[in-house]
């Protein structure tokens, strides 16, 4: 256990990074999201959604090209029969993904462009909590849609 600087509370050492001890994770978020609502020039000029940049896009394309060319995909050889057992073992999920799908091609579904647990705007992917309901989703970045499934993982294990 360890205690945060700027909030005071006793929290495991999970909830650090490794590079910053004195604050815990939860506090930095708040941190910078704070500093990018207040620094909205500055934000946009080194950490910019450069998605939009049709000069970085261009750049982007050239780099994976190559690095595809030179490197592969480095996925398994057996990687399509992998993903076509998935979908075999899990046809809720696969139904409910082309649901959420089909529902934001014809306008019912929206989709926001900041994480519902970060708050951060970034490109977000549909999270199921329950899938008996397909078009319940929460929209939540890579990062903390990873960080969900993973802590679900240690808490069925």
């Amino acid at each position: 256990m360890q205690k945060c600087k700027k909030c005071g509370k006793e929290k495991g050492t999970e909830d650090f990074y490794l590079s910053n001890k004195s604050a815990c994770k939860e506090c930095l978020r708040r941190r910078t999201i704070l500093w990018q609502r207040n620094n909205p020039g500055r934000f946009e000029k080194y950490c910019g959604n450069q998605r939009d940049n049709p000069k970085y896009r261009k750049k982007q394309a050239e780099f994976y090209r190559e690095w595809y060319a030179k490197c592969g995909r480095n996925r398994a050889k057996n990687y399509v029969e992998a993903a076509l057992l998935w979908k075999k073992l899990n046809p809720e999920k696969c139904k409910a993904s082309k649901l959420v799908t089909i529902a934001l091609k014809l306008g019912k579904l929206k989709k926001p462009k900041h994480c519902s647990n970060c708050e951060i705007e970034r490109k977000l992917v549909a999270h199921h909590d329950n899938y008996e309901f397909p078009l319940r989703v929460r929209w939540l970045c890579y990062s903390c849609h990873q960080k969900l499934h993973i802590r679900r993982k240690i808490k069925i294990n």
